[in-house]
């Protein structure tokens, strides 16, 4: 269970080290810098990588490490209905404060040390899967983690899915996995053995930031995606940018051709989600539905 540290807590309240009140960052707002190497911020002077690397594998050694959830919603008509959560990890550093992920993860892949951290987020998801079974008012909910690209291309990881699955009875139709536009195709036959098994044991695939990067129509042509995630750079101007909009309209209808669901991000406005509804994409997530919150398994 997650540490409810006094570092925590101040940013769980949009608080600073002086107690001043902070607007509170989107889930995975970009940061400048690739790392905490690149920065120097508020917090203090920028992070040598070899000093971050020590402190990451720290993290995983001591699970500084905690989950947020952030809903996702059906529209249908007037009515709402959370049908999941996206968890989203965050770094409970211990004189950094609460870190997103832009901050650690890029030096994460390069070091490998996300494939810790990354199935210590499957392992507390299958956990809470597991553990709402049984419980009338969460049982339906879905939850979905957004993964680093390299497990992709692992040709053991099904393996370790499933064995995770099982070991801690999970119901794995549950379960989606995100996947970012940054997925490489060099290793197209591994990527789509791994993501075939993946779907055989019965999780959705989600290719999440979809229209954001060069091989959208290439990834979704050639690899068994379930779902596209509309990226919130085209949700934010709407419904008043044409251009946005036009886009937008295209994406639902080419996710609808390929019988792939779709949600769209960053719904902060009630006229964003009425144009989505009326544009044939019921499922949204976004500040209008729910800001993250802390999750404890």
């Amino acid at each position: 269970m997650p540490r409810l540290t006094a570092r925590l807590l101040s940013s769980l309240l949009g608080t600073g080290p002086n107690g001043r009140q902070q607007g509170p960052a989107p889930p995975d707002s970009p940061n400048t810098g690739c790392d905490m190497a690149e920065q120097s911020g508020r917090d203090g002077p920028r992070m040598d990588r070899h000093v971050l690397d020590a402190e990451l594998e720290r993290a995983i050694t001591l699970q500084q490490f905690v989950l947020f959830a952030q809903p996702q919603v059906a529209i249908c008509g007037d009515t709402v209905m959370v049908t999941g959560h996206e968890l989203l990890v965050r770094w409970d550093h211990p004189y950094r404060g609460l870190l997103l992920p832009p901050q650690f993860i890029c030096r994460a892949e390069e070091t490998g040390v996300v494939q810790h951290i990354d199935m210590w987020m499957l392992e507390q998801t299958c956990r809470l899967l597991s553990g709402w079974k049984n419980d009338p008012q969460r049982a339906h909910l879905r939850l979905s983690v957004n993964l680093s690209r390299v497990h992709f291309r692992d040709p053991a990881f099904a393996a370790r899915v499933a064995a995770l699955l099982h070991d801690l009875d999970a119901p794995a139709h549950r379960l989606t996995l995100e996947i970012t536009e940054t997925l490489p195709l060099d290793d197209l036959e591994v990527t789509q053995n791994t993501m075939r098994h993946l779907r055989h044991l019965g999780l959705a695939l989600s290719l999440d930031d979809f229209g954001t990067g060069f091989s959208s129509l290439s990834l979704i042509q050639q690899l068994p995606f379930t779902e596209i995630k509309i990226d919130r750079i085209f949700v934010r101007e709407l419904p008043e940018n044409r251009r946005s909009a036009a886009i937008v309209k295209n994406m639902i209808r080419l996710a609808q051709a390929l019988d792939l669901d779709v949600i769209a991000e960053g719904v902060e406005t009630r006229s964003q989600m009425l144009w989505l509804v009326g544009n044939n994409c019921r499922a949204a997530q976004g500040f209008l539905f729910g800001r993250p919150e802390l999750m404890t398994v």
